[in-house]
């Protein structure tokens, strides 16, 4: 089964993802802002991550760009899962390389279906 890291500033939130995800059989990580996720992603490379954008001391944004910017970790799916809406943060994280922006509050269902279809067309490298 597929690991997951779930990056989440609110650890209320990041442990209820987690759960949903260990219910679903997947291996899950998880950190509360994007210097921990770094550290993570340097361990154990996941093979998809879930990021919220706003976050204490690195945000999903920079995240990612750091991500993509690194060839290592460039392949490496990003789903946004954010309370965010607006038409300008979607679009300037789908310009930055995430494949998927789901909003807060999300149906499990949903986001399940989105990390299947995400795992499926992964670029493996």
């Amino acid at each position: 089964m597929a690991t997951l890291l779930v990056v989440e500033g609110e650890a209320i939130l990041r442990e209820s993802i987690v759960e949903i995800l260990m219910l679903e059989n997947y291996t899950v990580l998880s950190a509360g802002n994007g210097i921990e996720a770094l550290e993570v992603i340097q361990q154990d490379k996941p093979d998809l991550i879930l990021c919220d954008i706003v976050m204490p001391e690195m945000d999903g944004y920079q995240l990612l760009e750091t991500l993509r910017a690194n060839k290592e970790t460039a392949y490496i799916p990003v789903i946004f899962l954010t309370a965010r809406i607006d038409r300008d943060s979607m679009r300037h994280g789908i310009q930055l390389g995430a494949e998927e922006y789901l909003t807060k509050p999300f149906v499990s269902e949903m986001l399940l279906k989105v990390i299947q279809e995400r795992l499926q067309h992964r670029i493996i490298p």
